[in-house]
């Protein structure tokens, strides 16, 4: 694994991390999400090459830098 992918796999952890702390401000958040629980949602970051994957669930929101 490269210091790339090893430098996303950190950003990413703490943006999940502060992601769900944001959310557990709401409690009604996490059932905004219902619908998309199970599903992979890929958000495209224009003009970096990056590109994070989110996976909703009653749980939170997992963010991953990679999906296969």
């Amino acid at each position: 694994m490269g210091i790339r992918s090893e430098l996303a796999i950190a950003a990413t952890a703490g943006l999940e991390q502060a992601v769900n702390s944001w959310l557990s401000l709401d409690p009604e958040a996490l059932a905004r999400f219902k619908p998309c629980y199970g599903k992979v949602i890929a958000i495209d970051l224009q003009g970096t090459g990056l590109t994070l994957y989110c996976l909703p669930s009653a749980n939170g929101l997992t963010l991953m830098s990679q999906y296969q």
